[in-house]
């Protein structure tokens, strides 16, 4: 009977102590992780450049593709190599984060005078991976030029755009 009320006592101070040491509250750590990557930056480096052209009574197209000019839709404008002057792509030069992708884009050419047109060719819309943390790419096109056009300069301007995909 001494063992079975020593029992009954020691489980009783267990029972009360298991109550008396219960938690009602919890806590734990989180965490927040972040990576800052190189911002992502573009410089044009050479204009696109279709190099001089003659006028021509029913104006035409010439394309500018690695430097090489091609004169099939516009041919009285062609003129030889000594007289066609720099004939070049665009190149842009992306600078980021090695090893990430980006997209390019650009707006439409706005010519001086507006009789003219700019039709882009190349890594205008596309999608590129800056190795080393740098790409370069080139971008032709094609110089609509209009019936009969008056002899001077013409400027085309666009806004080209790389960013991160």
């Amino acid at each position: 009977m001494k063992n079975t009320i020593k029992i009954l006592a020691a489980l009783a101070v267990i029972g009360f102590a298991g109550t008396a040491s219960a938690q009602n509250t919890a806590t734990a750590t989180g965490t927040a992780n972040a990576t800052v990557i190189s911002p992502i930056a573009i410089t044009a480096n050479q204009y696109l450049d279709f190099g001089n052209i003659v006028s021509t009574v029913a104006g035409g197209t010439v394309s500018e593709t690695n430097g090489t000019p091609n004169y099939a839709g516009d041919p009285g404008s062609a003129l030889s190599a000594a007289q066609a002057g720099t004939i070049e792509d665009a190149t842009f030069t992306v600078t980021g984060q090695a090893g990430y992708t980006f997209n390019t884009s650009a707006t439409s050419v706005v010519c001086v005078p507006n009789t003219y047109h700019v039709s882009l060719v190349g890594a205008t819309n596309a999608s590129l991976t800056l190795t080393g943390g740098t790409n370069t790419f080139h971008v032709s096109g094609t110089l609509t030029v209009p019936a009969a056009a008056a002899a001077g300069n013409v400027t085309g301007t666009w806004t080209e755009t790389a960013s991160y995909n």
